[in-house]
């Protein structure tokens, strides 16, 4: 039973590990856990990315392509006779001179513009979900290549850069999935009516249980801290 156990148990390190181990493989960055890495690129460009992120870079003669593997990134693009594209899922994001952010949640991946222009493609069909996105202006865009449109004060755009976490109408859950990678620990929200809240505000990336704490406070929930790693948010 002993020996059946330990093996069942070296496979399920095997099964989560091996992701990860494919993602690094993949990945010509990553920024850990709590981590806010910078990069500047050969053309002069910079990239922020957020905690638990990671990119691919490739650059040629003809192009200059970026792959978003996970988490979110911000990109202040170089002029270049190359054209620079951001490929994330079956999301293609190409710069017209600008500074932008692109990022990958469970049910979507989202490009918002701080300044310039981008054009926003369906990389699997070549359809233009976007011909000219501006300056505030956002696009979510589900796994079934459906585009939602919004806005947002274009200073609030890539604000986690700045320790800030700047929401508008989102859910408690996907705000939480936000934090997770700014928390050195772990994070549960019980099933109930406040993973469905929607919220509208600014968070501070920097003292994620206190923002934890302001998010479920606003909604009449709680945050229990079972140890220094572990939070949990339930209803009140």
């Amino acid at each position: 039973m002993a020996a059946a156990l330990s093996a069942v148990a070296a496979a399920l390190v095997v099964v989560l590990a091996a992701p990860e181990a494919v993602l690094r493989w993949q990945a010509d960055a990553i920024a850990g856990t709590g981590e806010l890495r910078t990069m500047t690129l050969a053309d002069g460009s910079h990239i922020s990315l957020s905690p638990g992120s990671a990119v691919s870079i490739d650059y040629s003669s003809a192009e200059r392509r970026i792959g978003l593997l996970r988490g979110q990134a911000w990109f202040d693009v170089q002029d270049d006779p190359r054209p620079f594209r951001v490929t994330a899922r079956n999301v293609e994001t190409t710069d017209i001179g600008t500074a932008f952010e692109v990022g990958l949640t469970d049910g979507a991946t989202r490009v918002a513009v701080g300044h310039g222009i981008v054009r926003v493609d369906d990389a699997r069909t070549g359809r233009t979900i976007s011909e000219r996105l501006v300056a505030g202006q956002n696009v979510s865009v589900d796994p079934a290549g459906k585009a939602l449109r919004g806005t947002a004060p274009p200073e609030l755009i890539g604000a986690w850069r700045d320790g800030r976490l700047a929401v508008q109408d989102r859910s408690v859950s996907e705000v939480v999935d936000a934090l997770r990678p700014w928390h050195r620990g772990i994070i549960l929200v019980r099933p109930g009516a406040l993973a469905g809240r929607r919220v509208t505000g600014i968070y501070d990336l920097q003292d994620t249980a206190g923002a934890m704490g302001a998010l479920t406070k606003a909604h009449g929930g709680r945050v229990t801290q079972i140890t220094p790693w572990l939070l949990i948010l339930s209803d009140g």
